[in-house]
């Protein structure tokens, strides 16, 4: 979604909002872990779920180890170049 970044409500919600550089949209991803956490709360993302489900809650959570919380980064051709 052009001009959207993640944003982590005060409800803990993850969710798409308009990107204005607001504490609760900056996210760093550890390579390591595989944890997306906003840098500002400490909470990593987290869909308490092996598998996310349609309709599903995105949550911002406690930084553990389950699996909820790895995520794995696949590039795709369609944004101009290849990360092999």
């Amino acid at each position: 979604m052009p001009g959207k970044a993640l944003f982590e409500g005060f409800n803990k919600n993850i969710i798409a909002y308009t990107y204005r550089g607001l504490p609760n949209q900056r996210f760093k991803y550890d390579i390591g872990t595989k944890r997306f956490e906003n840098t500002f709360t400490g909470y990593a993302v987290d869909v308490k779920a092996d598998v996310i489900k349609p309709e599903q809650n995105i949550l911002a959570n406690e930084p553990d180890t389950t699996k909820g919380q790895q995520w794995v980064i696949e590039y795709q051709a369609e944004h101009g170049h290849d990360h092999d």
